[in-house]
C-alpha cells in the first residue's frame, strides 16, 4: 500500500468515526449461567456478521464466542473491562 503520512492519518480516522457508535453486539438472550446465547456479533475489521454467545467469567471479564452455523467453528476472545 503506498500512501503519504497525511493520507493513512486520514484513512485511520475516516475508520475509526465509521466504528463509533455502531452496534457491535446484539440480540442476546439471557440462558442462565451467567450464560447469554442467540446474538449476533458483527466484525468491523472484515464486514462479516456471526453468531455469538457470552459468558461473564467475573465482574471484570467477559468472554466472547463469534461463530458460524455451531460453536464448534469459532473462536473465543476474553474481555477485561477497563479501570
Amino acid at each position: 500500500m503506498h500512501c503519504s503520512k497525511y493520507n493513512c492519518v486520514v484513512k485511520s480516522v475516516i475508520i475509526s468515526l465509521h466504528v463509533l457508535n455502531m452496534e457491535m453486539m446484539y440480540g442476546f438472550m439471557y440462558d442462565g449461567d451467567d450464560v447469554w446465547a442467540d446474538g449476533r456479533v458483527y466484525d468491523p475489521e472484515g464486514g462479516e456478521e456471526y453468531r455469538g454467545k457470552l459468558r461473564l467469567v467475573d465482574e471484570n471479564t467477559m468472554e466472547l464466542r463469534g461463530y458460524v452455523l455451531i460453536p464448534l467453528f469459532g473462536r473465543t476472545e476474553t474481555w477485561t473491562r477497563m479501570k
